[in-house]
């Protein structure tokens, strides 16, 4: 019965905005890529936190950066999804070298404290950037192209996409957990 979960699950998952389009509640498209989004977010914290034993009160650091580098890029004109993606990949792993190069060097309640200061050091520094909206945020007014004939602009599209790095992130997650380092 387990077995039959997960690609049940997947299907459904597939189907949802043709039946959500079907019934004419093509609002939960959007509420169901948000939870995509944030459970990419829980299963990596997950990963930290379960299997790895670090609390890090900075954590949503990645999320946000990766998210501000993304509007960044859109706003300055680039629209390959594909370019987008590795720069904000590269930006956010530089980033997570630089303070895992210090918060590393710290244990128990340190680690914590030193990614709570880091985390609020880019809080403030994000909001005080007027130039990018501040507090306000920052408003793309289209998403990136993806190529290949794709077009990413709809709703269901960019459910899909989403989809997709959430299976791929899950399946990354499981290779690593089953290899000699998990």
């Amino acid at each position: 019965m387990q077995r039959l979960f997960v690609p049940l699950l997947l299907v459904l998952a597939v189907l949802l905005p043709l039946l959500a389009q079907a019934s004419g509640m093509e609002y939960y498209i959007g509420v169901v890529t948000r939870i995509l989004i944030f459970s990419m977010v829980a299963a990596s914290l997950n990963f930290i936190l379960g299997y790895g034993g670090m609390v890090s009160f900075g954590h949503a650091v990645f999320f946000g950066l990766g998210a501000y580098v993304t509007a960044i890029a859109s706003f300055h004109g680039v629209t390959s999804a594909w370019l987008i993606w590795l720069l904000a990949a590269l930006v956010t792993g530089l980033v997570g070298l630089v303070i895992g190069v210090i918060a590393l060097r710290t244990r128990a309640v340190y680690f914590i404290m030193i990614t709570m200061a880091l985390a609020q050091l880019f809080y403030y520094f994000f909001v005080g950037f007027r130039y990018y909206g501040g507090d306000d945020g920052l408003q793309v007014t289209a998403r990136p192209l993806l190529g290949f004939g794709l077009d990413m602009s709809g709703d269901n599209a960019f459910y899909w996409v989403v989809l997709a790095w959430l299976v791929a992130s899950f399946v990354l997650l499981q290779r690593l957990l089953a290899s000699r380092f998990g």
